[in-house]
């Protein structure tokens, strides 16, 4: 797509809808936990079950998710992935024990994860891939924020209403947004009801193995997918469970902790469309992956080593962090600028299950190092009792495991390819296929 169509911004709010709806349910189980507790009599530490499940549904279908948006594109596909959902949703207001939450929760996970691919795949067809970065910002951007001012507005309402009739609510005015999406969400332009324009022949499909292969051989890939996995576990591990139990243990108070970490996540938000959009008018990735990856590194190792500072200094950092954080949709636009055009809902699938992969990992691995015998609550870090560690046990581990794997990411940073917003993988799936040397080629291309 060379140009802009004025129904590919119908198109791109009708994709902003979904994503923004998954944001907005995907941390539902922690600012309701204290209702799934009561209802289902449920243990702090089924709650953090309860609410990590959802991502063994959302990183088990990435890869099928990108590789049925390249053979039958988002107008077919999406609508299953918001059917589930909203299915998902409406099977954990009826849920009466905790196996059928279970279920309802994974089922809410797979349909999670068609929407930010498919919103990625529909971009690059709709809009210039010259301002892809900017709209894929956005689109992540939008969606965080909205799902921050949801979060105290449900709090609000369920003091009002059952929390089961909240969630049917929720679960039905998706409804509304899937109606949508059959009716008027279009591949690309060229079909009704957009304009007469013509696009062309449709490039041949890839075989699933074939682009399997292109995207697994492709080093730079691997490149993009750690460091994303690295910078996104930073961001949604340390902002979304590990700040709040450290910083309280630290000496701040539970609801100041829980604010910084919104603040973070408002940076967050804004740093992704703020960062793609500079990018693309300067038509360069790699400075600044480089540099906002250092810059994350540096913060944060200033908030682990020095906890007690003036409230206003903290607060910035944490802004700065989410926001420098946010370089991380670079890297999608980094990863389909390696890569053919047949392959791209691929690609962007590949590298978004990177991110959860590292969330996963990162979330994970300093609880095992502490010894807890329950994980925390994952949105609101609360530690079981009597099992608390002290301050130093604490910044030893974060120190130990967070900023060792964005010092990794910060070296492999180095070994990117440049692209200046242009695609130089773009030889077409036929030749790449039989040639897997080309794929290859691309990591000592200058």
């Amino acid at each position: 797509m060379t140009g802009f169509s004025r129904y590919g911004w119908v198109v791109w709010a009708l994709a902003l809808s979904f994503s923004v709806y998954e944001f907005i349910l995907q941390p539902v189980v922690g600012v309701l936990s204290n209702n799934f507790k009561q209802s289902l009599s449920l243990t702090q530490a089924e709650i953090g079950l309860l609410s990590a499940v959802f991502y063994i549904g959302f990183v088990a279908w990435q890869i099928p998710v990108g590789l049925l948006l390249d053979r039958y594109g988002a107008r077919r596909i999406m609508p299953f992935g918001f059917a589930a959902i909203i299915l998902g949703t409406f099977l954990l207001s009826a849920a009466n024990s905790f196996s059928v939450a279970i279920a309802a929760r994974i089922l809410m996970g797979s349909g999670a994860s068609f929407a930010f691919v498919s919103a990625g795949f529909l971009i690059t067809r709709w809009f210039p891939m010259s301002h892809f970065a900017l709209m894929l910002g956005a689109t992540q951007g939008l969606a965080a924020l909205a799902s921050a001012a949801a979060q105290p507005a449900i709090v609000a309402l369920v003091a009002a209403q059952p929390w089961r009739e909240l969630l049917a609510a929720i679960a039905a005015i998706g409804l509304i947004p899937l109606v949508l999406g059959v009716l008027f969400i279009r591949d690309q332009p060229g079909h009704w009801p957009d304009s007469p324009q013509v696009v062309g022949k449709r490039p041949e499909t890839p075989s699933v193995w074939t682009s399997l292969r292109i995207v697994s051989s492709n080093p730079l890939v691997w490149c993009c997918a750690f460091i994303l996995a690295a910078l996104m576990g930073t961001i949604m591990a340390y902002g979304g469970l590990w700040a709040v139990p450290s910083l309280s243990d630290w000496g701040r108070g539970r609801l100041e902790a829980t604010t910084l970490t919104s603040i973070m996540l408002i940076g967050f938000g804004i740093g992704y469309p703020v960062i793609g959009g500079l990018s693309d008018w300067i038509r360069r990735r790699k400075v600044f992956v480089t540099t906002c990856t250092f810059l994350v590194l540096f913060i944060l190792m200033i908030i682990l080593m020095t906890p007690v500072l003036p409230l206003p200094v903290i607060v910035v950092l944490f802004f700065l962090l989410g926001f420098f954080g946010g370089v991380g949709v670079l890297l999608y636009s980094l990863v389909c600028e390696y890569l053919p055009r047949e392959i791209r809902g691929t690609a962007i699938a590949f590298i978004n299950m990177s991110g959860f992969i590292g969330t996963m990992i990162l979330q994970i691995l300093p609880g095992l190092l502490l010894g807890w015998e329950a994980p925390p609550d994952l949105h609101h870090g609360a530690a079981p009792e009597n099992t608390s560690p002290s301050m130093n046990l604490y910044r030893l581990i974060l120190i130990s495991v967070i900023p060792m794997s964005l010092s990794l990411a910060l070296g492999l940073s180095f070994a990117l390819k440049e692209t200046f917003g242009k695609n130089i993988g773009q030889q077409g799936v036929g030749l790449v296929s039989k040639n897997a040397g080309a794929v290859r080629g691309l990591w000592s291309r200058p």
